[in-house]
């Protein structure tokens, strides 16, 4: 069994089964995320990889629409252009 995505062209590919997008091209990520969100809320969206905290989909739901309405507040509308860069704590 193979251990590293690496192939021999140098490019990087995940070893996990790829996954099945929908082929709506007016679908939104926001939109394709939270589809299943009130049949399974407490499910797992997001594992913090050094303390092994969770989010669950509806944690994560209403995470973004803070982040949304702030960015509303901030002025920046649909279609704008913005560019976010984050620092995370323990992160250099």
């Amino acid at each position: 069994m193979q251990r590293s995505g690496y192939g021999p062209d140098g490019i990087y590919r995940s070893l996990r089964p790829s996954l099945a997008l929908p082929n709506n091209p007016n679908l939104s990520l926001v939109s394709f995320l939270f589809t299943s969100v009130s049949s399974s809320p407490n499910k797992t969206a997001l594992i913090d990889a050094d303390s092994s905290q969770t989010l669950s989909f509806s944690q994560l739901k209403t995470q973004v629409a803070k982040l949304a309405h702030s960015l509303l507040n901030f002025g920046i509308n649909k279609n704008d252009i913005y560019l976010m860069l984050l620092f995370i704590r323990g992160m250099v």
